[in-house]
C-alpha cells in the first residue's frame, strides 16, 4: 500500500521526500511509475494520498471522483488525496505559486505577464495570473495551442512583457546550463521580475541572467515549500501558521544552499573555508586539491608542462561540476573570478564571500607561479581585486585570525536570506 508519496516519471531531482520528512515527520517515498501503473493504483485506491509531478498532473483527472475549485481552476492536479475511497483532486501548486510571489514582492495586478511553457505547470500559472488580474497573458510554446505563441514570434509579439514566469523543465539539474528558448532577457524593455518554478538549482541560469542586468528574479523553491506544506495540511489534517513557511524556507535554503570563498592567493581561503564547513555541517571542497587530484601533480607543475590556459580550462570544468552540487564551502583558486562563466556557475547554488585581508597578512610562496614575490603579489592584487569586489555577495574584511573570518562569514550567511 503507498502512503503518502511523490509520483512522477523521474524524480532524480526531487526534495520533497527531505521536505516532508522536516514539515510533518510522516513517511513520504517517491515513486516512479509509468502513465499506466500510476492509473492501476487509481483504480484500487490502496493509498492515503500522494503527489503528482510531470507528466501526469492533466492525466489523472478522468480517474477522479472530485476535484477542488483550484483543481479546476488550473486544470490539473498535484495531489490527490483517498477519502474513504472518494479521490479528490486538488492543486496547492496555485496557492504555492501565489505564495512564492506574495514573499518576493512581485505584483501581478494589471501587468502583462509571459508565460514560458504550455504544460501543466503553465495551467497553473495562467489560472493564478488571471485571478490576480493580470493585464495580459501570453503563452509561449514550441508546439502552440489554440491562442498561444510560437517560441519563434517571440521577439516580434512579447517583448512589452513585464512578468516572465519559466513554467518548463529546461534548465532544471543536471541540464542547469541551459535557458528556456534561449531567451534573451535584454530584448524586454519593460522587464520588472522574472519567476522559475524549477528549484534545482537554487538558481537557474535565467534566474541568473535577469539578476545580471538589475530584474528582479527567483527560483522555484519557496513555491515548493509552500506546497508541501499545504499539501501536508491536506494529508494530516493540521493547520500551519504563515511564519512556518518562511521558518521551512530558510531553514532548507541554507542547508541546500552553498558557501563560495573567494580571495587573492595565500589569504587563506581554505583554513577559513574548512572551520565554516565544520560549524555548518557542510562539506569542504578545495578547488585546487581537485585540480591536483585530476592531474596527480601539483599546480605549479600544471604551469610549468602544460600552462596557464590548460589549467584555467580544467580548472573551469570542474567548477561546473562542483557548482551543481548543494551543501557545501567551496575555497576556489585566487583566479576563479577570471572566468565569468565560474563565477556564475558558483552562483547557480551558492553565495560569493569575498575573504577580503589586508595586504600584508598574504603568504608569498615560490611555490605559487603567479605569486612568487611581493611585486607579484602587488600586480595580481591591483589586477583583480575589483573582480572580487564585483562578484561578491558578500565581502567580509578583517585582519585577526581564521576563526575570526570563520564567524563573520557564518554570521552573515546566517543572518539573511538571499534567494529573492
Amino acid at each position: 500500500m503507498i502512503d503518502c508519496g511523490l509520483v512522477g516519471a523521474k524524480l532524480g531531482h526531487s526534495f520533497s521526500k527531505e521536505l516532508h520528512g522536516i514539515i510533518a515527520k510522516y513517511d513520504y517515498a517517491l515513486y516512479e511509475m509509468s502513465e499506466d501503473e500510476l492509473i492501476k493504483h487509481l483504480k484500487e485506491r490502496d493509498f492515503n494520498g500522494f503527489n503528482i509531478t510531470i507528466p501526469y498532473k492533466e492525466v489523472v483527472i478522468n480517474h477522479l471522483d472530485e476535484l477542488t475549485d483550484n483543481a479546476r481552476l488550473a486544470g490539473c492536479v498535484n495531489v490527490i488525496k483517498n477519502n474513504k475511497g472518494i479521490l479528490i483532486g486538488d492543486n496547492t501548486d496555485i496557492s504555492g505559486l501565489e505564495r512564492l510571489l506574495e514573499y518576493n514582492k512581485i505584483d501581478i495586478k494589471d501587468k502583462n505577464v509571459l508565460i514560458l511553457g504550455n504544460g501543466g505547470t503553465s495551467k497553473t500559472a495562467k489560472a493564478l495570473c488571471t485571478k490576480l488580474e493580470a493585464s495580459k497573458i501570453n503563452i509561449l510554446a514550441r508546439n502552440p495551442k489554440s491562442g498561444e505563441i510560437h517560441s519563434g514570434d517571440i521577439y516580434n509579439t512579447c517583448t512589452d512583457s513585464q512578468i516572465i514566469i519559466n513554467t518548463t523543465s529546461v534548465g532544471m539539474y543536471p541540464d542547469s546550463d541551459k535557458i528556456p528558448f534561449d531567451l534573451d532577457l535584454s530584448k524586454f524593455a519593460n522587464l520588472e521580475a522574472v519567476v522559475d518554478v524549477i528549484y534545482n538549482p537554487l538558481n537557474t541560469m535565467l534566474v541568473r541572467n535577469a539578476k545580471s542586468i538589475g530584474v528582479k528574479a527567483t527560483g522555484g523553491l519557496y513555491m515548493l515549500i509552500s506546497q508541501a506544506i499545504l499539501t501536508a495540511e491536506r494529508f494530516t489534517g493540521k493547520q500551519y501558521k504563515d511564519k512556518y513557511y518562511n521558518k521551512i524556507y530558510n531553514k532548507i535554503l541554507r542547508a541546500k544552499e552553498n558557501v563560495v570563498i573567494i580571495g587573492m592567493p595565500g589569504c587563506g581561503k581554505t583554513t577559513v573555508g574548512k572551520i565554516v564547513a565544520r560549524k555548518l555541517k557542510k562539506n569542504f571542497v578545495d578547488v585546487d586539491k581537485l585540480i591536483e587530484e585530476y592531474e596527480g601533480i601539483t599546480i605549479p607543475k600544471i604551469f610549468e608542462t602544460k600552462g596557464e590556459k590548460y589549467f584555467r580550462d580544467l580548472e573551469s570544468k570542474i567548477i561546473n561540476k562542483i557548482s551543481k552540487e548543494h551543501n557545501q564551502v567551496i575555497s576556489t583558486g585566487g583566479g576563479a573570478i577570471l572566468r565569468e562563466e565560474n563565477m556564475d556557475n558558483l552562483k547557480s547554488n551558492g553565495e560569493i564571500f569575498f575573504y577580503d585581508r589586508k595586504i600584508e597578512s598574504y603568504r608569498i610562496s615560490p611555490h605559487r607561479p603567479l605569486m612568487k614575490t611581493k611585486e607579484d603579489l602587488l600586480k595580481l592584487y591591483n589586477e583583480r581585486y575589483d573582480l572580487y569586489v564585483k562578484y561578491a555577495d558578500h565581502i567580509i574584511s578583517h585582519s585577526s585570525t581564521a576563526l575570526v573570518g570563520a564567524k563573520k562569514i557564518e554570521g552573515e550567511f546566517l543572518s539573511e536570506t538571499t534567494n529573492n
